[in-house]
Formats: structure tokens, C-alpha cells, sequence
């Protein structure tokens, strides 16, 4: 009976009953004992009611509500990236304790039978090294991998490419299936055999490889980190050494720049970079644009890595030939000479 009579006794009209014969019938059917139409508010009016009475506060509220949990997802995937970057660092760590202790055991060792300084022995113990990898780190393949990576790279300086080429390949199979394609571990190793593969006459597979790192570095961890900078520039280094320049520069520049942002711009990777981009702008003929960076790596060069190191000796005579394509016979031939 109290339902009946707050439903005829309502604010709105829209909740009283609507003519005198409805509330004659819910009376009725009270008295007769079976169900009537008035009800208590529901839930949902009860809420919309608070929400309209309160509506200054409920918009400020949801406002807080909506803040406090994007930032706790924003929080949360932080951590979860710091957490796999702490976890990465760990691991390297111990790899690279285990790696130091491993290499002290293969080259530590005294062997008479090899000539200090022969390259001959050099190879040989390289060949021993990966024999010994093979079987005692057979249950250690994130480690058997480091260690496969070394030796190979060490080939690829020697310019023994074809015989470095399994083992990185080695390396990198045994790193993709561990710890992934996109980890550092993983992209260093892939890196090493871009470089194999574009001075063995596959450059178009060391593009490939080299764009795919930088596709990923761009995706997981922006445009401005210095892993996707460097992946940047070892992209656009490797189409300058294919002569495909016009590709290059760009690449070359928006690295050069950022990373110049981060560390300066008298690092190492950087003064190398603009040495790159110098021989491709050479390359394009746009000389004067090149003399400008030309200037200032044969002042720094010899300074930072000395007078007859490669790179100084390339800045040198890029500058040269800058020169004479100016018209500057005399300078030039200061710079060649």
C-alpha cells in the first residue's frame, strides 16, 4: 500500500499514475492480494536520480576515475618494459661473466706451437676455439651463441667472410630461438651478418636485414632512441657502400642529428657517420656541401684516432677531391698528398 501511494504522490508526472481508474486497479488488486504496478525505485532510476542531482560532481569524479586508470596502465606497461629491461641486462651479464671465464679457458691456456703474432695461429686457434664451443657448451646455447658471434666476427675482420658467414648464421638461429628475433642479443649478431653479406655480394640481403631491425627498433622504442638511431645509420651506411646514395643521405642525416642530440657530436659513431655522408654527398656532386663536414673531421679525426687511421685517411682524401672539384688545385693536392 505505502508503493501505491508514493507512486500517486510522485514529483514527476511521468511516475504517478497516469488516470484515477489505474490507481482505482492497483487498489484493487491489492486488496485482492495479487501483485500491483507500483514498485519500489530500481537501481538504475535510483543512480540516474543521484546523477542529475549530483551532476557537477559525478563529471568530476568520472573524470578522476578515467586519469587514475589510464595512468595505472601507463604505470604498469612502464614497468612491465623496465622489469624486461632489467631482466636483459641481468642475463648479459651473467652470459658475459661466463663468456670472460670460458675464454680465459680456451686462450689461457699455454700453446708453444703458436707463433706470437702469426695469422696462421691466429686461424688455428680460432678453429679450435669454435671445435670447443661446439662440445662443451652443447647445453648452453645462449652462451654457445655469444661465443659463436665472437669467432665469427673476429673472421669477418681478418676479411675471411665465407667461413664467418656459418657461424654468425649459427649464432643467430641459436639466439632467435632462445631469446627471440628483436632482442639486443639477437639484433647485434643479425647486425654483424649484414655486414658479411654486403662486402660477399649480398647486399640486398644485408638491407633487408638491417631495415627489419630498424622497423622494430621504431615500433618498441620510438623514433628518438639511440638503438633506432644507430639502426638508422647502419641502414644508410650500408646503401651508401651499394652506391645507392640518394637513399643514404636522408637516412644519414636524421641519424647523424639525433644522435648528436644524445651524446654530442664528437663520438665516435657519429664522426664515422658524417665521414659516410661526406662520401655520399661527394658522390651526388654536391661538394660544397660536403666540404662543410670535410672541414671539421680533418681537424677532429687525426686528433681522436691519429693521422693514419683509416677513417682520417678517408676524410683526408675525400677532402681532397672535394677540392679539386672546386677548383682548388693547390689544397687539394695539400690534402692528398
Amino acid at each position: 500500500l505505502d508503493w501505491i501511494a508514493m507512486k500517486a504522490l510522485a514529483k514527476q508526472p511521468a511516475e504517478r499514475y497516469a488516470t484515477p481508474m489505474e490507481l482505482a486497479h492497483d487498489i484493487s488488486r491489492h486488496l485482492a492480494f495479487e501483485p500491483v504496478a507500483a514498485r519500489p525505485p530500481s537501481p538504475v532510476y535510483r543512480l540516474r536520480r543521484f546523477v542529475r542531482k549530483h551532476r557537477t560532481a559525478f563529471v568530476a569524479a568520472s573524470v578522476l576515475l578515467i586519469a587514475i586508470t589510464t595512468l595505472s596502465a601507463l604505470a604498469t606497461v612502464q614497468s612491465a618494459r623496465a622489469a624486461r629491461e632489467s631482466a636483459r641486462a641481468e642475463r648479459e651479464a651473467a652470459v658475459a661473466a661466463e663468456t670472460a671465464e670460458f675464454l680465459i679457458g680456451i686462450f689461457g691456456t699455454s700453446r708453444p706451437y703458436y707463433k706470437r703474432g702469426d695469422r696462421q695461429s691466429v686461424r688455428q686457434m680460432l678453429d679450435a676455439a669454435v671445435n670447443t664451443i661446439r662440445s662443451d657448451l652443447d647445453d648452453q646455447p645462449v652462451m654457445q651463441a655469444r661465443l659463436l658471434h665472437a669467432v665469427g666476427d673476429a673472421l669477418r675482420r681478418e676479411r675471411k667472410r665465407e667461413k664467418a658467414r656459418p657461424l654468425l648464421e649459427e649464432a643467430r638461429t641459436l639466439l632467435a630461438e632462445q631469446l627471440g628475433a628483436g632482442d639486443p642479443m639477437t639484433e647485434r649478431v643479425t647486425e654483424t651478418l649484414a655486414r658479411v653479406h654486403l662486402f660477399s655480394g649480398r647486399p640486398r640481403e644485408a638491407e633487408r636485414m638491417l631495415a627489419s631491425i630498424l622497423e622494430r627498433r621504431v615500433e618498441e622504442l620510438g623514433e628518438d632512441d639511440p638503438r633506432t638511431l644507430l639502426a638508422r645509420l647502419n641502414l644508410g651506411v650500408a646503401l651508401r657502400t651499394t652506391g645507392r646514395n640518394e637513399e643514404a643521405v636522408p637516412l644519414l642525416e636524421r641519424a647523424i642529428a639525433g644522435l648528436e642530440r644524445h651524446d654530442g657530436d664528437h663520438e665516435m659513431p657519429i664522426l664515422t657517420a658524417r665521414n659516410h655522408l661526406a662520401s655520399a654527398l661527394m658522390d651526388l656532386r654536391r661538394y660544397e656541401s660536403a666540404r662543410v663536414l670535410l672541414t671539421e673531421l680533418v681537424d677532429v679525426l687525426p686528433k681522436a684516432l691519429g693521422q693514419r687511421d683509416s677513417e682520417t685517411m678517408i676524410a683526408r682524401y675525400n677532402m681532397g677531391c672535394v677540392l679539386a672539384n672546386l677548383g682548388e688545385k693547390k689544397a687539394a693536392i695539400a690534402h692528398l698528398e
